[in-house]
């Protein structure tokens, strides 16, 4: 009895060792101003003595938990991006009932990056390749939705004639939903207080190396429910609309969306002029043209996309997405024509387009307990293109010239990514590897013949990235990546490995200066349609051919740019500078009895020169403010075939903005720049757009002058003109003071829910035609 007696006390002593160790410490971690969670903060804990006991990363819910916890005292520290860190000490006691202890944890915003320029009352925060934008309740005040939010910084504004968010320096950008690849109806769908932060690229990581901006916005929730919004803006006078129906509906862990959108043009009163100097045969040709283009488009856009989130292990997403182009194009123009003498020519030109792409997007990211994530994308697009001209000449009834071309295209494109990423509280290391091959059949039948042509391309990656803080001024990205080209036609096998190392750093001077710089060497492919050995007509006597021997060029770039914000101006000065080697260049040749526009790997080509780009907003409100880049740049290009040209481009374009409750007016004009573009001088689209609108409720009207008091027009000329002179100018008058209303509504209902984060996007958009 006394041995039962004994094994008894024993075993109840060990049990009850046993439950005192066992402690679940548990809780959330929250934003001391607007007691929202705060996820992915990272929260290390410490015995008496330094020793590490655990770390924890809260999830989308703000929560944490270390499930084995002894009884006594601790020290804790936690960090998180845009947040003061905390740290102190926590003595945790045995329950009286149950086995678990919850404590929550109160995080101020990092004061020292309060910024009123921005946005009121916002956390601006820089590293080596974003702006991280943190909203307030001011900020979302009068808004709408998340698209009118997203305008408030600095760098971006909506285009009403393509109703696309664009940068103000021109460049393209790639909108994210958190990471997940997203568009302006995506960004509609989202109410204002939804938006926690904006990060904002303007280096982008090497995987969005087609886009100089990539904005990413992280939400706090999202609805459970549906949405259901159309929109319509349609011209008086004159074809023009954009229509779209964008649908939503979340249930459990599951979201299903549904979108379409068409862009419809149709103008009938276009100027084109176009002047030809040239040597054929020992003689000197002369031609310059005048007519009317009447040309038109419909591209429509369907997307459906699937995700399942569940919580802290996996997101899935699935997107069919349809993109179908028509184009059709009819010129009638006379000619005056000398080369013995002086004739009048007429030409006849219809052209017509088709662009068919559907394409397949499968993501999966499977969440780790130690804060790590796997990520894998899978893109596959097929091409079915085609280009049908028809282009004819006749003096006095009699046929001089006529040339009847058509092209089909089918491509099979296959993209496959998988990345590992480790995250931790000072930053992240990621490691990738990518795959690309495609498969083109090219078929082409004109005056130089038929032709069946076939291009293989295989492109596999590997990459290591590097990103991190130390202490609360200086960030660094460091990218290292390497991938095997190898390129196959009917003429050519090419193969060459290709290395692209990047890297970032940024000080933060104080809570107004900034200082960035930047350094990427990048690999240039050429395009499908650039390695095609087919020949087409761009007019009498001057053809246009591709190369199949052209190699990859090398890009370097380096950037050097300083910010500073107050309460009333923000503003960004840059230096840059770019060097390629191996440019792939075009150029005019003299080919005996024609004249010829060739591709070719030339010698470099450098660009170089300044940026300023700034912000005035005199009142806190945002009640007028006046936005304006400016540039400066120089483009050299040296070729074995063209020999040396420069350009100097000094491009400005300005907004001004007035804003009052729900009401909003803007102008934006410009003076056109030109840019380098092979053997071309291209200049911008003219802009001069006066727009206003005004939302009640559910419902937003627009109305909008484009083209106010100056048609769109674009310019064109050729730098080598010892081979070829040309020189053309179009003129679209039907945007000559076209008005526009639009009106847009929406139906929103549901609760919240957290959704996860998407980091690999991936497309091909190449379908390989002569444009």
């Amino acid at each position: 009895m006394n041995r039962i007696r004994t094994v008894i006390i024993i075993s109840f002593f060990l049990i009850s060792g046993l439950c005192h160790a066992q402690i679940s410490l548990t809780g959330c971690v929250i934003a001391k101003e607007d007691n929202q969670p705060i996820e992915f903060s990272y929260i290390t804990i410490h015995d008496v003595d330094s020793s590490k006991v655990g770390s924890a990363l809260t999830d989308m819910k703000g929560e944490y938990e270390f499930p084995d916890m002894k009884p006594g005292s601790y020290f804790y520290s936690i960090e998180s991006f845009g947040f003061k860190p905390l740290q102190g000490k926590i003595d945790i006691e045995q329950p009286s009932e149950g086995g678990s202890v919850i404590m929550n944890f109160y995080l101020e915003t990092n004061i020292l990056t309060l910024d009123g320029a921005v946005v009121s009352s916002s956390s601006v925060q820089k590293n080596s390749r974003k702006t991280d934008y943190i909203l307030s309740s001011k900020d979302i005040l009068n808004k709408n939705n998340g698209l009118e939010v997203i305008q408030t910084l600095p760098d971006l504004y909506f285009d009403v004639k393509e109703q696309k968010l664009k940068p103000l320096s021109g460049s393209n950008i790639k909108i994210l939903i958190n990471g997940a690849s997203a568009t302006e109806h995506d960004l509609r769908a989202l109410a204002p207080d939804q938006i926690k932060k904006i990060e904002y690229y303007d280096f982008p990581p090497a995987r969005y190396s087609d886009y100089s901006r990539v904005m990413n916005v992280i939400t706090r929730y999202l609805n459970t429910g549906y949405y259901l919004g159309a929109g319509a803006q349609h011209a008086f006078t004159t074809g023009f609309g954009n229509d779209d129906i964008y649908a939503k509906y979340n249930w459990g862990l599951n979201q299903l969306s549904l979108s379409w959108d068409l862009e419809h043009r149709k103008y009938s009163d276009s100027q084109d002029d176009e002047l030809y100097d040239y040597i054929i045969d020992g003689k000197n040709v002369q031609r310059k043209s005048t007519g009317l283009l009447d040309f038109g488009y419909d591209a429509n856009e369907l997307d459906l996309t699937y995700i399942r989130n569940v919580e802290n292990k996996y997101l899935f997403q699935t997107s069919f997405i349809q993109h179908i182009l028509d184009y059709d194009s009819s010129g009638d123009y006379g000619i005056e024509y000398i080369e013995d003498g002086l004739s009048y020519r007429k030409q006849l030109n219809n052209t017509s387009r088709y662009d068919f792409q559907p394409s397949l997007d499968i993501y999966t990211q499977i969440f780790f307990e130690n804060g790590n994530d796997l990520t894998f994308n899978a893109v596959e697009t097929i091409f079915k293109a085609g280009n049908d001209n028809y282009n004819i000449e006749t003096l006095d009834g009699a046929t001089i010239f006529e040339d009847k071309s058509k092209q089909s295209n089918t491509k099979n494109s296959t993209i496959a990514n998988v990345e590992y990423c480790f995250n931790r509280s000072w930053g992240s290391i990621a490691l990738g590897t990518k795959y690309q091959y495609s498969f083109l059949k090219e078929r082409i039948r004109n005056s130089f013949g038929k032709g069946n042509n076939k291009t293989t391309i295989n492109d596999g990656e590997i990459y290591l990235q590097a990103d991190g803080q130390i202490g609360k001024k200086f960030s660094y990205s460091v990218n290292a990546g390497a991938s095997y080209y190898f390129q196959n036609n009917d003429f050519l096998s090419y193969n060459t490995w290709i290395f692209s190392p990047s890297l970032s750093l940024n000080y933060n001077l104080n809570d107004k200066y900034s200082l960035r710089l930047r350094y990427e060497r990048s690999n240039g492919l050429p395009t499908l349609s650039q390695l095609s050995d087919s020949k087409i007509y761009i007019t009498d006597y001057i053809i246009k051919e591709g190369n199949p021997k052209l190699s990859n060029s090398i890009h370097n770039s380096a950037a050097l740019n300083q910010t500073f914000h107050n309460k009333w101006l923000d503003l960004i000065i840059s230096a840059r500078l770019n060097y390629t080697e191996r440019p792939i260049n075009a150029f005019f040749t003299s080919a005996g009895d024609h004249i010829s526009l060739r591709y070719e790997n030339g010698i470099y080509r450098k660009e170089f020169g300044g940026e300023v780009q700034g912000r005035i907003s005199p009142f806190e409100s945002r009640l007028f403010e006046f936005r304006f880049m400016t540039a400066i740049s120089r483009t050299q290009v040296n070729s074995d075939y063209a020999g040396y040209y420069a350009y100097t481009n000094i491009p400005f374009v300005y907004i001004v903005d007035f804003n009052y409750k729900n009401f909003n007016m803007s102008y934006m004009g410009n003076i056109p720049g030109y840019n380098v573009s092979g053997p071309y001088l291209n200049s911008d689209e003219k802009v001069s757009t006066l727009s206003a609108q005004y939302t009640w409720r559910n419902w937003t009207i627009s109305a909008s002058i484009i083209g106010l008091f100056s048609s769109v027009y674009y310019k064109s000329r050729l730098f080598n003109d010892n081979i070829l002179k040309n020189e053309s100018y179009r003129n679209i008058l039907d945007n000559r003071n076209m008005f526009a209303l639009g009106i847009r509504y929406y139906i929103q209902r549901g609760k919240g829910f957290n959704r996860g984060t998407k980091y690999l996007n991936n497309s091909d958009n190449d379908s390989g035609l002569f444009q």
